[in-house]
């Protein structure tokens, strides 16, 4: 009956022993029978599980289970893709077909079902199918009583017995196949979640990680000393702060790993002191008088900007193992050693901390060392910085789990012991970090430019820049009325008015009813993106219309709308800088993303000018000159290139005056950005059919410029 379907696609079939792997290192029982579906081996283990008193819920991604559904099954499935799920029982089956689970068979018989080539009868949609089960009960009582049904529905069914029937043996789900349920074998919990949560790292299933169960059962040995990498091992202790007798007598007394000969171990058994009282507030200051090296930072805090984020505490380590926990209260301020310029700050994304302590008057005083920004200098290309993929790539551990409703109060203790395993993990790994750099010839470049640069960004994020709202809420007057005007003259075009930012329908108007020609297809039709309406625009006026429609439509509300509605009381817009995450070493700025605002089109520098100074100051550009080309000059020794910088030339205007034929005086704007699309393009590898998409122009005119 599958003759017709596609075999499995390579690529999920690949899945198939990644899923067996990690089920069973998860401690699941998997079940498998050649020849039958896995709905037969639900189905027949649901059965036995009712045979034994136990209640059972389905987790399927699809709706074949609702024929098991009773009083003692449900089904659990995903709807509207996997954003939300829906728990079907007998009286939910009810609610969303009108029928009983035992009746979805018959149902499916009716219907058919078109992904698994179920035929079905041919014209019996849902609403017909439900009708006549309603009325006739089942699949049989139809046919019994098919001299009662109307019309040429009467005739299909006739036509389609066959099919009918066929099809319900074809979807009914085998409920008695030689497949044991071990109850015992089911429970949970037993496994190796450290393990685990290494296997999904190099998977790069990260996002799953923090949603592990705990184990019942202890994680594997730590890795030897002789296996770590090399930093926090042999080096002085002296770089982390404390007296070894004295710490190793601590840890002694305190029975947890050594941080030093045991790093992944120290981290993931971290125990902080959670200040709660004037004694412990005494008893930390005490603490942090004894330890005058590096000190370990991390922090607890809620979802969202770093500058809007709750703030839930601070933990600090030390390179003894000892660690505490400061939970933020706004009558309790944080100690005033944070101000304190003998001290050094070891912690992962300082600039995060930064904020969330200016926007509460606070700063970070002294010098800091950031890990994030030093590992992202060492492997720029790595796609991951995080301080779990730290623990799990250097010391083969795992961070104590982020707790999963900090914002209730009720989960302090794993706030501070994950925020102190962080504290630690940044201090452990500092020295490792600071010979890679020098290693990689980068350490100056580290300590002269990026660190500085850390708090600049904070501050920078925190004074938000200005917004003139009077002149973007002009412009979405304006934009409004040019939008009104494109649309009355596109319908006029057409002949009818339609939903221009309707993909399905403007495919429909352009290739079916305007009869223009179709050149790139979809899954589920004919594209109707930029590239194809470029291609279509001299074909009829219409097109160009369309396109200036989208152009103005997404600055409408992607800026003009958008930005006003994200500004502080101050009519200050605040963005997040990144400054560990493009390859190239740029920074970027995400949330807004103010790197994006257009400059392209005149419309687009319009949107710029509302980005504005406040009274009696002004906003500064600058801009190094060309500073790759003068590299690529350097490196490729090329004369002409050469020859405009020694003269102090404009690089895109000659390049545009020698590639295009023009006299210098002749080369406009257009032509200038042609040439420094070119310029840079060839400078980062881009192709001949690169180049030919971001001009517009024929592939051969392309290879041309590049080769010229």
């Amino acid at each position: 009956y599958k003759a017709g379907r596609p075999s499995m696609p390579d690529d999920l079939r690949g899945q198939f022993p990644i899923v067996r792997e990690i089920a069973a290192m998860l401690g699941m029982p998997t079940r498998e029978l050649e020849g039958y579906e896995a709905d037969d081996v639900i189905g027949t283990l649901s059965k036995r599980a009712t045979e034994a008193g136990v209640d059972t819920m389905i987790v399927s991604g699809d709706l074949d289970g609702l024929q098991l559904v009773d009083d003692h099954v449900r089904l659990l499935t995903t709807r509207m893709g996997v954003a939300s799920t829906v728990i079907y029982d007998e009286a939910r089956v009810m609610e969303r077909y009108g029928l009983r689970p035992d009746q979805m068979l018959d149902y499916k018989a009716l219907k058919g079902d078109t992904s698994d080539n179920i035929p079905g009868v041919p014209g019996v949609g849902e609403k017909t199918a439900i009708t006549l089960l309603q009325q006739f009960g089942t699949l049989d009582g139809i046919y019994e009583h098919l001299d009662e049904v109307k019309g040429k529905m009467r005739e299909r069914l006739a036509e389609h017995r066959e099919s009918a029937f066929m099809s319900r043996e074809v979807g009914r789900i085998v409920c008695d196949l030689p497949v044991e349920l071990d109850l015992e074998e089911g429970r949970m919990g037993r496994y190796d979640r450290r393990a685990v949560a290494q296997r999904l790292r190099e998977l790069e299933f990260r996002s799953l990680i923090d949603r592990l169960p705990a184990s019942s059962i202890a994680p594997t040995g730590h890795d030897s000393p002789e296996q770590q990498t090399r930093g926090g091992l042999q080096l002085s202790l002296d770089l982390l702060g404390g007296a070894v007798s004295a710490s190793e007598a601590a840890r002694d007394q305190r029975g947890q790993p050594d941080p030093l000969a045991d790093p992944g171990g120290a981290i993931e058994h971290v125990d902080p002191r959670i200040v709660r009282s004037d004694g412990d507030r005494a008893d930390l200051d005490a603490w942090l008088a004894a330890h005058h090296g590096s000190i370990g930072l991390g922090w607890s805090a809620g979802a969202g900007r770093p500058l809007d984020r709750p703030l839930f505490g601070v933990a600090m380590a030390g390179g003894d193992g000892t660690s505490w926990y400061v939970p933020w209260s706004e009558d309790r301020a944080l100690p005033p050693w944070f101000g304190r310029d003998d001290r050094e700050l070891v912690g992962h994304d300082l600039k995060q901390l930064m904020v969330m302590l200016g926007v509460r008057g606070m700063s970070l005083g002294g010098a800091c060392f950031d890990t994030l920004v030093a590992g992202y200098m060492v492997n720029p290309a790595l796609r991951s910085q995080t301080l779990d993929d730290v623990v799990s790539t250097r010391y083969g551990g795992e961070l104590p789990p982020k707790p999963i409703s900090p914002e209730t109060g009720a989960e302090e203790s794993a706030c501070a012991r994950r925020a102190a395993g962080e504290a630690m993990t940044s201090l452990l790994v500092r020295p490792a970090l600071e010979l890679e750099l020098t290693d990689g010839g980068v350490a100056n470049l580290f300590n002269e430019v990026e660190m500085p640069l850390v708090p600049v960004l904070a501050r920078m994020e925190l004074a938000g820049v200005r917004l003139d709202l009077a002149t973007l809420a002009a412009m979405a007057e304006e934009f409004g009325a040019t939008l009104a005007g494109l649309e009355s003259r596109i319908y006029e075009l057409v002949g009818h008015e339609f939903n221009i930012g309707s993909p399905k329908q403007l495919e429909q108007i352009l290739f079916v009813e305007l009869e223009l020609p179709a050149t790139k297809r979809t899954r589920t039709g004919y594209s109707t993106d930029a590239s194809v309406l470029e291609e279509l625009r001299d074909k009829h006026e219409v097109v160009s219309l369309i396109l200036e429609h989208r152009q103005v439509s997404k600055l409408k509300s992607t800026y003009v709308d958008a930005l006003p509605t994200l500004v502080d009381a101050e009519d200050r817009l605040h963005t997040t800088y990144q400054q560990a995450v493009a390859a190239t070493g740029r920074l970027s700025s995400t949330d807004p993303n103010l790197q994006n605002i257009p400059i392209r089109t005149a419309l687009g520098r319009r949107i710029r000018r509302a980005f504005v100074a406040p009274e009696g100051k002004l906003l500064f550009g600058a801009d190094y000159s060309q500073q790759e080309l003068r590299i690529l000059a350097h490196v490729s020794g090329d004369p002409g290139l050469k020859a405009d910088f020694a003269a102090h030339s404009d690089i895109h205007l000659a390049a545009a005056a020698r590639v295009l034929g023009l006299a210098p005086e002749a080369v406009g704007p257009k032509e200038r950005s042609v040439a420094k699309m070119i310029n840079y393009g060839i400078a980062y590898g881009l192709s001949d059919y690169g180049l030919a998409e971001r001009l517009k122009i024929p592939r051969e005119e392309a290879q041309r410029f590049i080769a010229d």
